[in-house]
């Protein structure tokens, strides 16, 4: 109902005895549509604490002439009003949980036994200006063409979904301010005037569970439009936040967002292209690999979680600017933009005959190039043996595939002994042994393979766990 107090224009006061930093730091709210009783209350705590009127905060309930019509008073027709206090980024989380057992917090209700003859309530508070002394909208291009390149890079393996970004999911669009909220019914679910909340559009999430999600934006701290930032992506039902990536995470994250992806601005002046670092590029999916440094995995069963197909959303939150303790103007910002990618050659379900094979796409050093291939079968002209040593892994190759089997293997002659130093297999998704031998193997079937090998890698989930 009153104008937001953030970090940046809290009253505080130093505790008596207590330890320096912000945890031996009080502050006073008094919450109160009388100008009178604030002003009789500032001035006995005051007293009470050796500190000055100016360390006391209020929180107005706005009353005259502001249509509101707010009923004050004890009685069971009266209004109920409360304080909602919010804390963030906590860096000691020691401090900070021995902060919270110590019941921080003291509340109490002080009334009038006769209400001042002169009593003055409280008009609709002076809001701050979200004056905006800079915007996003110069880096625009940069970012259209960061989107732009992921996405190509993206599309020759994965079907691409654009999730619409969504502007008044929490009543931001309707109501800048608590009384606005109250007037027109709407039910605000974000702070109104320290921050914006950039959302995407409620969307069933994890349809398939193999289904990947990438956010890109801007990181607002780092272009001066906020003091700080998140990202959170929240099961929609319940309202339930289940990752949340800060913006000190942000550095560095949209530098390689896809394989091959080279920095749109790389050939630019130093100046163009240190304006790339203040993008992010963020993947959600149910597990993250080993290299997947930018990507969060999403529980699907234990809490929190967001089990398949339920509606999820992905909330990005700007706090305020210092210069005017107030958030930035939506208008001014850089909107995320989030695609869902749904693998094309994912396998096929398992069944009595077994279960689809994506033979690789081997294609490091040592394999590159005029090699004899083969591979159990081949689910369609396109999807050969030679595929997974072409070369290319740009987002617009086509990987080898086997039909559905029991045994699906892909096989590569190097020709002579070699020295392996390592083993990068792109796309790969199953579990899968990679055998090693100094003769040709003999026979399809895999135990017979596996007895006359010289050395063994297992796969997971792209990962490689155990040699021998």
């Amino acid at each position: 109902m009153s104008d937001t107090v953030n970090q940046a224009s809290v009253k505080t006061f130093s505790a008596s005895g207590a330890s320096a930093g912000v945890y031996g730091t009080n502050t006073v709210f008094i919450l109160t549509g009388s100008e009178t009783a604030f002003a009789a209350l500032s001035d006995a705590i005051s007293q009470a604490w050796g500190i000055g009127p100016d360390q006391v905060n209020v929180l107005p309930l706005p009353g005259a002439d502001t249509a509101l019509n707010l009923t004050f008073g004890l009685d069971v027709h009266s209004d109920f009003f409360s304080i909602f206090f919010r804390q963030a980024l906590a860096t000691d989380s020691v401090a900070y949980e021995n902060w919270q057992a110590s019941n921080p917090f003291r509340t109490v209700r002080v009334w009038y036994n006769a209400i001042p003859e002169n009593n003055t309530m409280f008009g609709a508070p002076d809001l701050k200006p979200r004056v905006t002394l800079q915007n996003e909208l110069d880096i625009l291009p940069q970012f259209n063409a960061l989107v732009n390149a992921t996405l190509a890079n993206l599309e020759g393996r994965y079907s691409l979904l654009t999730i619409p970004y969504e502007a008044d999911l929490t009543g931001y669009a309707t109501a800048d301010w608590g009384g606005q909220c109250f007037l027109a019914g709407v039910s605000c679910s974000a702070d109104n005037r320290d921050t914006v909340y950039l959302t995407s559009a409620p969307t069933p999430f994890f349809t398939d569970p193999t289904d990947q999600y990438i956010v890109l934006g801007a990181n607002h701290v780092a272009t001066g439009m906020a003091n700080y930032s998140n990202l959170v992506i929240y099961n929609f039902n319940g309202q339930l936040g289940l990752n949340v990536i800060l913006n000190d995470q942000y550095q560095g994250s949209a530098d390689i967002p896809v394989p091959n992806y080279s920095n749109p601005t790389a050939t630019a002046t130093p100046a163009a292209a240190s304006v790339y670092n203040e993008f992010f590029l963020w993947k959600f999916a149910r597990s993250c690999g080993a290299l997947d440094t930018a990507c969060s995995a999403v529980s699907g069963g234990s809490w929190p979680s967001l089990p398949n197909g339920i509606p999820g959303i992905f909330m990005e939150r700007a706090y305020d600017i210092s210069a005017v303790t107030a958030g930035p103007d939506m208008a001014d910002l850089i909107k995320p933009y989030v695609v869902q990618l749904s693998d094309k050659c994912k396998p096929q379900p398992c069944d009595a005959t077994g279960c689809s094979g994506v033979a690789g796409y081997f294609l490091y050093d040592i394999a590159y190039g005029s090699y004899s291939v083969s591979q159990s079968s081949t689910l369609a002209p396109n999807f050969g043996a030679t595929n997974a040593i072409d070369g290319t892994n740009n987002g617009t190759y086509l990987p080898a595939v086997t039909n559905v089997e029991s045994q699906p293997f892909w096989e590569i002659d190097l020709t002579f002994s070699r020295n392996v130093s390592s083993i990068n297999i792109v796309g790969f998704w199953a579990d899968a042994y990679i055998l090693f031998s100094n003769t040709p193997f003999t026979s399809n079937d895999f135990a017979t393979s596996y007895a006359q090998v010289k050395k063994t890698f297992t796969t997971n989930n792209n990962r490689l766990v155990t040699k021998s």
